[in-house]
């Protein structure tokens, strides 16, 4: 899977129950432009990835550097916290 690339790949876990999770969400695709990163978005069926990842609050994005996780970020962020969360982003994948 793209999980083993050479690049960091960065999965954004999220759930269609919440409907404020699309409504609010930061397009991070655009967040990521320019970055050498694989993106991949997942919708959430089930708790295992929750349970596998200690994940407390969705959405959340998680990144991989050859396969092992170098960092998440979870919760909601809006418009207004863009430039922070794009700092959050670049400290991970560094």
């Amino acid at each position: 899977s793209s999980l083993q690339s050479r690049k960091p790949v960065v999965v954004e876990l999220f759930n269609c129950d919440s409907i404020q999770c699309l409504l609010r969400s930061i397009p991070i695709k655009e967040l990521l432009d320019g970055m050498i990163i694989n993106y991949e978005k997942l919708e959430l069926k089930t708790d295992c990835l929750v349970k596998k990842y200690n994940i407390a609050k969705l959405p959340a994005l998680l990144f991989f550097k050859d396969g092992k996780l170098i960092g998440k970020i979870e919760g909601y962020y809006d418009n207004s916290q863009k430039k922070e969360l794009a700092k959050l982003i670049a400290k991970i994948v560094e």
